[in-house]
C-alpha cells in the first residue's frame, strides 16, 4: 500500500516538473512557476534552491551516471548544475549561479532529456527544433539540430 513520505512545500507557485537524482540517493528535483529549481531530501526535508533562471522553470532531468542537473525554462535557456557539490551545503542554501547556461533558443525550452551513458543532452522547445549537446567537463558542444518538426517539441 502506498504511503504519504514528505508534502514539500517551499515553491511559491505551481511546480511544473520534477525528477529523482539517482546518484544523490533520496533528492528529488522541482521545478515551478516560481523560476526556481528546489532540490529536496525526501528523508529529512533537507532542502537547496537553485536560482538563475528568469522565466517558469518547464524542465529537470538528472544525469544518469554523474552529477548535473539539467533545467530548462520558459526564458529560453537551458542551465546546468553541478549538484553533487551541492549535499553537503546547509538546509535551506540558495544557489544564484549555475555551472553552464546554454541559450541562443528560438522559444520556450519544453523538455530535456539525457542519453542512458550522460554525455548526450536532448533539448525541445517551442522552436519546433531538437538540440543534442554533448555534455563534458570541459564544455558543451552542439552535435546536432534537429528541424522538420511542424510543432513544438513537448517531449524528447
Amino acid at each position: 500500500m502506498a504511503s504519504e513520505v514528505a508534502c514539500l512545500k517551499p515553491h511559491s507557485e505551481s511546480v511544473a516538473c520534477c525528477c529523482f537524482t539517482p546518484h544523490l540517493g533520496s533528492v528529488l528535483a522541482s521545478g515551478s512557476h516560481d523560476n526556481s529549481v528546489m532540490l529536496w531530501r525526501v528523508d529529512d526535508g533537507w532542502t537547496i534552491r537553485l536560482l538563475g533562471h528568469t522565466n517558469w522553470v518547464t524542465c529537470v532531468a538528472s544525469q544518469p551516471h554523474g552529477a548535473l542537473l539539467a533545467t530548462g525554462s520558459a526564458d529560453e535557456t537551458v542551465r546546468l548544475w553541478d549538484v553533487g557539490g551541492l549535499i553537503g551545503a546547509p538546509d535551506g542554501t540558495e544557489v544564484k549561479e549555475s555551472d553552464a547556461v546554454l541559450k541562443n533558443y528560438g522559444g520556450c525550452i519544453k523538455c530535456c532529456a539525457w542519453s542512458e551513458g550522460g554525455e548526450l543532452l536532448c533539448i525541445g522547445s517551442t522552436d519546433n527544433v531538437l538540440r543534442v549537446w554533448r555534455v563534458t567537463r570541459t564544455g558543451c558542444d552542439l552535435v546536432n539540430v534537429l528541424r522538420g518538426h511542424k510543432g513544438w517539441v513537448l517531449c524528447c
